[in-house]
């Protein structure tokens, strides 16, 4: 069996503009030359993962709805630019999350602790 090698991306500041608690599905933006990178890792034979650590959803500031919707978005983009990910949460491999603020954890929802 022949194994297939992999990418793990960060999602803010890699992949796309990094903002404040980004919450809103309609300030998602890729970062010129991104979509091209991705593009170009791919036809090497490497698998595309993004991962994002979202502390905002462990605060309150928004939930996992509108973090769906962010995703969707992004998704949205990769497709438009023919981007594909290959590991993640479906639908369309959304990128993997971890909603937790490590000094914080101990009080939080017991879901958070398997980040």
């Amino acid at each position: 069996m022949t194994k297939r090698r992999f990418v793990v991306l960060d999602r803010d500041g890699t992949i796309i503009v990094e903002g404040q608690y980004l919450s809103d599905h309609r300030q998602v933006e890729l970062i010129p030359g991104a979509a091209s990178g991705l593009r170009q890792l791919s036809e090497m034979g490497l698998g595309l993962v993004v991962i994002t650590n979202q502390s905002a959803v462990a605060r309150g500031f928004f939930d996992q709805a509108r973090l769906d919707l962010i995703h969707q978005r992004l998704c949205e983009l990769f497709e438009a630019e023919g981007v594909h990910l290959d590991g993640g949460v479906s639908p369309c491999n959304f990128p993997l999350f971890c909603p937790i603020l490590s000094q914080y954890s101990q009080r939080l929802n017991p879901i958070l602790h398997g980040c």
